[in-house]
């Protein structure tokens, strides 16, 4: 049990200071944990998604369309072709 405490801890130690969960790190010494943080960082970067116009931000006051809404502009945008 006091095993797997310290490794828990090393695990979040490591999580902390890479910012990678700790539920994807396995490794059982911290030297093991970081390596694999930054074998997940590095592919993880990889396979980010492209830079956005908006910079990723969402719109906060955004309301979604209702579907009477999302019909109106459609058949809007058919009559205008």
């Amino acid at each position: 049990m006091k095993n797997a405490e310290k490794i828990r801890g090393v695990r979040e130690k490591v999580s902390k200071e890479t910012g990678v969960p700790a539920e994807l790190l396995s490794g059982t010494d911290e030297d093991s944990c970081k390596a694999q943080a930054e074998a997940i960082r590095k592919y993880a970067g990889a396979n980010a998604y492209p830079d956005v116009g908006d910079g990723g931000r969402t719109q906060q006051n955004a309301k979604p369309e209702s579907a009477a809404d999302m019909f109106a502009s459609w058949f809007s945008r058919s009559l205008n072709q």
